[in-house]
């Protein structure tokens, strides 16, 4: 066992220095070719020292299970072994995201460098055959597949935290949006359908006990009426600013910005900038003195 462990790590060391050596070739390419203006060979070797400590990790472990998985297959050994390497590097996309391009490219050649070392001095090594070509072809499908798979994931909203808001504003209510994160003596918000409900006032701002959130936009708005019916607000309707913050003597706060209009609902104002529209609004450190955090002095 303990030779086998050896032998994966010396693998492990083979397939580093390959990942940094095919990284130096097509880095250097794209310098002489013009595409690049300028290189850093240190890269080069950052890449290979991450690919050495995922392939101790990760590649060896996986390669000694799979001897063990694929120890009886017989003859679908090699397609079995390299389906488990290349499965296996790609699943890690839901921990490393777009990382597990480099971790797919460590299997692949983990696989392929452990059976040539282990074959290279056997006769089956030499021996070229149709189950040789396609159990390659097989190999080089799954892989494509897998990159496929892996780019399908990344380029997809799958991984992406969302955000899960619910913003209640006065029926009427046209402009500037605050939301003042981190406020302390505020109550806990309400959670309706899985989203945090977040009151807006009459002059336009909330408060939340609660961080700002990051990730995909996935809130929803409505209109409160005072009998408390509640209107959907079209997208179109909704302008998405960003964040503004502020700090003083003692106190740091960021807020959450949006615009929210009834008479100029459409895709100019959806994906424009909310001030040209209502330019003149409340800002943070405005609604911080309405709170009483502020002195009117700071303000």
């Amino acid at each position: 066992m303990i030779s086998k462990v050896f032998q994966k790590s010396i693998t492990a060391v083979y397939v580093s220095l390959l990942l940094a050596g095919i990284f130096f070739v097509f880095e250097l390419a794209a310098l002489v070719l013009g595409k690049s203006e300028s290189y850093y060979f240190g890269m080069s070797i950052i890449i290979g020292m991450y690919a050495l400590v995922g392939n101790m990790i990760v590649g060896a472990p996986v390669s000694l299970l799979s001897d063990v998985l694929t120890k009886r297959a017989n003859r679908y050994r090699f397609i079995l072994a390299g389906v488990l390497h290349i499965v296996l590097a790609a699943a890690t996309v839901f921990f490393l995201q777009w990382m597990a391009f480099y971790s797919l490219a460590c299997g692949v050649l983990f696989f392929l460098v452990d059976e040539w070392r282990t074959r290279k001095n056997g006769a089956r090594w030499r021996q070229i055959n149709r189950a040789a070509i396609v159990n390659t072809i097989i190999i080089l499908g799954v892989s494509a597949l897998s990159y496929y798979g892996v780019y399908a994931i990344v380029d997809s909203e799958v991984l992406e935290e969302k955000t899960h808001q619910t913003y209640m504003i006065p029926e009427g209510y046209e402009g500037k949006v605050l939301i003042v994160h981190e406020m302390k003596g505020v109550p806990d918000p309400k959670i309706m359908d899985g989203y945090t409900v977040v009151e807006i006032n009459a002059l336009g701002y909330g408060t939340t006990p609660g961080p700002m959130s990051e990730g995909f936009i996935e809130d929803k708005y409505y209109y409160v009426a005072q009998d408390g019916k509640k209107t959907r607000i079209d997208e179109t309707c909704i302008n998405i600013d960003g964040s503004e913050g502020t700090q003083g003597d003692g106190y740091h706060y960021d807020s959450t910005v949006f615009y929210v209009t009834k008479s100029f609902c459409g895709k100019s104002f959806q994906e424009g900038q909310g001030e040209t529209f209502y330019p003149e609004e409340m800002s943070l450190t405005e609604v911080l003195y309405h709170e009483g955090i502020v002195s009117e002095d700071e303000y």
